[in-house]
């Protein structure tokens, strides 16, 4: 007699290779990490993908044995940034890890759409396309220059709004960010229309919730 369904032993099964198989094609000079030499295994470690989620090494090391409890969506998401998964494996992921969510909507995740990413490297100019919660989804040469390289950042800290009020080295950039940080915070020029961004759930609403960002020496500080 077994102590589990089958069908929970297989989601753990799954579970247990899923985020691995998918942490094996994330080469460490794809996101900014030094070879090192030889490795035994392909792809990043499990600590050096936990520390590019930002999430505890613990949660991402009991997520590979198989077990889920206590991982909240927001880990799960991090993690998902961090093994660049599509929509549709990043939906998988979360199936996997919260089975009772298998009837909700796919996760609203952003890309940007082919044409609008060959425009911005053929521009003349800074270029960042940002995402309706402030996500930097793409970024140019020329915006690295004027607004620093996000690429050594890890993917949950590639936020417009976490950079303007959590970063000094961008706070500096701007003169007037005293009159501006009251409001969210948007790059300067234009921001691009909807049709830039290609988005996995299109029923998601467009305004974006409240966000609130606490500095270290400062207030909670809410952006609308």
């Amino acid at each position: 007699m077994r102590d589990q369904p089958p069908s929970t032993s297989d989601r753990q099964a799954e579970l247990k290779d899923f985020p691995r198989s998918r942490r094996a094609r994330v080469k460490p000079e794809d996101v900014g990490l030094p070879s090192s030499g030889r490795r035994r295994v392909p792809g990043l470690r499990r600590e050096e993908l936990a520390q590019l989620a930002g999430v505890s090494f613990t949660y991402y090391a009991r997520l590979e044995q198989g077990y889920s409890d206590g991982i909240s969506t927001s880990v799960l998401d991090a993690v998902a940034r961090a093994l660049r998964l599509t929509g549709e494996e990043h939906g998988h992921l979360l199936q996997l890890a919260q089975p009772t969510r298998a009837g909700s909507p796919e996760p609203d995740v952003e890309q940007v759409r082919p044409g609008v990413r060959n425009l911005l490297d053929a521009l003349g100019a800074p270029g960042i396309v940002v995402g309706r919660r402030r996500n930097v989804l793409g970024w140019n040469r020329l915006a690295t220059a004027v607004f620093g390289d996000l690429s050594h950042l890890p993917p949950h800290q590639h936020n417009w709004a976490r950079q303007v009020f959590l970063c000094p080295a961008t706070r500096e950039r701007f003169v007037d960010l005293g009159q501006r940080s009251g409001t969210s915070p948007a790059p300067p020029g234009r921001s691009p229309g909807r049709s830039a961004v290609k988005r996995s759930n299109p029923a998601w609403p467009w305004r974006p919730p409240g966000l609130i960002l606490r500095q270290s020496t400062a207030e909670p500080r809410r952006v609308r």
